[in-house]
């Protein structure tokens, strides 16, 4: 301090140095006991993995993909449930809701077989179809939001009183929709459809009764 100066001009500066000082300090405090608690809660909601590649993925959005394919599969079941497993009362219902499920390229598909003479044997010999899914035979890729499955379906058709069953190897491919419940439930819409193979199995009575 030099001679002449004002001691209180001085020590109004040093106050208002200090306090300045203090309220810094204090903000640096909370501001980093802030982001140390955001940084725990997160640490306690996102648990990550490794994938093959060596990126690191967060858990959650690991179980959302699971999720996501158990629609998937559902989906093409309910695809299954629609197209085959039909008979002369039901077919109209399930064509309709069918539908739904579909995008112009595999309705046209279905139109064909329409068209082929498909929905008119139920209705001449009362055929009855059954269907499901074998589950043990699906296969399924994801790339660029589309999903590719491939599986096995085991269709047991009754006409009178005969049963003769057929595993039908399917190829579908489905991309995400907005959901339309209860016509659309999973918002999934089938873009490719075909039946690969069509085997007849010889021996009935070892299989399953089809539920």
């Amino acid at each position: 301090m030099k001679v002449g100066e004002n001691i209180f001009n001085k020590l109004k500066r040093n106050n208002a140095a200090i306090y300045a000082m203090a309220i810094i300090t204090v903000l640096s405090v909370v501001s980093s006991a802030y982001f140390s608690y955001q940084t725990y809660l997160h640490s306690r909601n996102h648990v990550y993995a490794i994938d093959s590649k060596g990126q690191m993925l967060p858990l959650t959005l690991i179980d959302e993909k699971k999720d996501r394919i158990r629609q998937v599969m559902a989906n093409a079941d309910l695809f299954v449930n629609y197209a085959y497993d039909i008979d002369a009362f039901n077919y109209k219902d399930k064509k309709e809701k069918l539908a739904w499920l579909l995008d112009n390229n595999v309705i046209r598909i279905f139109k064909n077989k329409e068209n082929a003479g498909y929905y008119n044997q139920l209705l001449q010999y009362n055929i009855i179809q059954h269907a499901k899914v074998l589950p043990e035979t699906m296969k399924w890729v994801e790339e660029n939001g589309k999903y590719t499955l491939r599986f096995l379906s085991q269709i047991q058709i009754i006409n009178t009183g005969q049963k003769q069953v057929y595993n039908i190897e399917i190829k579908l491919s489905m991309i995400d929709v907005s959901i339309n419940y209860p016509y659309n439930p999973y918002g999934l819409l089938i873009v490719d459809y075909v039946e690969e193979n069509k085997v007849l199995i010889q021996d009935v009575e070892q299989l399953k009764e089809m539920e």
